[in-house]
């Protein structure tokens, strides 16, 4: 082990601080993909006196389950204004900040390979769960502060530029969505009479993925679709083709793809036969899954069927200029997100490189 090898419980200590006056009623929780998220936990009638306060720059996470769940949901507060957790998380700050910076900590806790002997150590524990001596005895390399800020830096700058990526494509899709409706949905439950109702299957199998995540390297060449928001990575691919991506979780996560990938087991596959109604197919099942499902169970549910795809129902014209037309509109959209798309994925790879070279700093 290299000499510039530190234990991280040499840089960090716990915190305790509770919400003993009540004042703060953001309650927060932590997901295993490392993010902050407002809590889905019932707390009416809790007491939230006895709960931890979190504040900007401060770390929480939950030490239960590392070994079955093979990451830990770790991360470091970003925001102005505290929020209260569950007493089950252990909270702590870097008491060095002249030696090691909190951002840079995080950047060591993204990594595939922490998260990995974390969970080594956490075979031995109870329920599965690492110890907190264990993990204060796991170690980081300490480069000098200036690299860490322009190692900080050089992350935070992919960060960025993927955040206003998918903030572009968040405007290119409401276009499309808005686009659709004005040539579809304009006339409301009374059809034109040179319009008809037809099936989803009459124009593309569904089909689904081939893989479990345990497929999934951080690696990969290629992308691996799942239920997740997030897109893993893969060193094998079943499809090499334009499709449209739909988690099986019914979430209603919806995705537009084209080249070589991989899809989860549950993650459905559409591969139209007409490769030029791929954009309008796309519209067509981003917008009509809610109701169709609905419709199919009388509520959301927690997993859409393959029979609930094949069974959407949709609008067509007779006139097929009013098809093509939209199907141009749409397909130019959608080149512009599969650029960004692919612009996304590659400063993913760049970020995973990033993360993955931090163990060489310590050499």
């Amino acid at each position: 082990m290299a000499q510039n090898y530190q234990k991280i419980g040499d840089y960090i200590s716990v915190v305790d601080n509770r919400n003993t006056d009540g004042s703060i009623t953001n309650l927060m929780g932590i997901s295993i993909d490392k993010c902050y998220i407002p809590s889905v936990a019932n707390v009416i009638g809790t007491n939230l006196h006895n709960y931890k306060v979190i504040r900007k720059g401060q770390f929480a996470c939950s030490l239960m389950q590392v070994s079955r769940d093979q990451r830990i949901p770790l991360a470091m507060y970003t925001s102005d204004e505290p929020a209260i957790m569950s007493p089950a998380y252990v909270m702590f700050e870097v008491n060095r900040p002249d030696e090691l910076l909190p951002e840079y900590l995080e950047l060591w806790f993204k990594r595939a390979e922490f998260d990995r002997e974390a969970s080594f150590y956490a075979v031995g524990g109870v329920r599965g769960s690492l110890d907190w001596e264990d993990l204060c005895k796991m170690k980081l390399p300490v480069p000098s502060l200036p690299e860490q800020r322009k190692i900080v830096h050089d992350y935070k700058v992919i960060t960025n530029r993927i955040e206003l990526l998918r903030k572009m494509n968040e405007k290119l899709e409401s276009i499309g969505e808005t686009v659709y409706r004005g040539n579809f949905e304009a006339h409301g439950e009374e059809l034109p009479d040179n319009w008809h109702m037809h099936k989803l299957s009459e124009y593309l199998p569904v089909i689904t993925g081939k893989k479990d995540v345990n497929t999934t390297c951080a690696d990969g060449k290629y992308p691996f679709f799942s239920c997740s928001q997030d897109c893993l990575w893969t060193n094998e691919f079943s499809f090499d083709t334009e499709a449209i991506l739909v988690a099986g979780n019914g979430d209603f996560n919806v995705k537009y793809y084209s080249g070589v990938f991989e899809a989860y087991q549950r993650t459905y596959v559409l591969v139209p036969d007409n490769k030029q109604f791929v954009g309008w197919l796309y519209y067509v099942v981003k917008m009509s899954l809610p109701k169709a499902v609905t419709a199919a169970r009388g509520s959301v549910i927690s997993f859409i069927t393959k029979g609930i795809l094949e069974d959407i129902s949709f609008p067509v014209p007779d006139d097929k200029d009013v098809l093509l037309s939209f199907c141009k509109q749409a397909k130019d959209i959608l080149s512009a997100i599969r650029k960004n798309n692919d612009e996304i994925l590659s400063l993913e790879q760049l970020q995973l490189f990033l993360l993955n070279s931090l163990s060489f700093k310590g050499a």
